[in-house]
């Protein structure tokens, strides 16, 4: 699990201090980790990068961040529904037929994954915290 948290640094484009500082860790804290990590350190994670890919981060499998849209999320963050940015992150343009209801369904589409991954990683959260599950690595 180490070697993915600092792959996971990297693609947030942070130093390993802002990283340990930003999810409430000493500035060594990154530098010191074991390879194995406890609950309150994924749920700070977690918590910090709400795009972290769960699964990823505890087997390495899939990708670093939720692929719903990654770019989207950055971008469109704000939820400034914008015309020209709404028509852009539907590829299309604004001048095209029914661009808003379109840019709204793809919203709606993200918005149940990202609650069905929430659920998911919350039961994983949950587990760590009635001691069913005690470590990853």
């Amino acid at each position: 699990m180490k070697e993915r948290i600092f792959l996971l640094i990297e693609a947030l484009g942070l130093s390993a201090r802002q990283f340990s500082l930003q999810i409430g860790k000493s500035e060594s804290f990154a530098r010191t980790i074991r390879a194995n990590i406890g609950s309150d350190v994924i749920g700070d994670i977690l918590r910090e990068f709400p795009q972290t890919n769960l699964y990823w981060l505890i087997t390495g499998v899939g990708s670093i961040f939720n692929n719903i849209g990654e770019d989207n999320i950055q971008k469109y963050s704000n939820h400034n529904l914008d015309e020209s940015l709404a028509a852009e992150a539907l590829g299309g343009h604004k001048k095209e037929p029914d661009y808003k209801g379109k840019y709204i369904a793809q919203l709606e589409k993200d918005n149940e994954l990202l609650v069905n991954d929430n659920k998911q990683k919350s039961a994983i959260i949950q587990g760590f915290l009635e001691g069913k599950i005690s470590k990853i690595g």
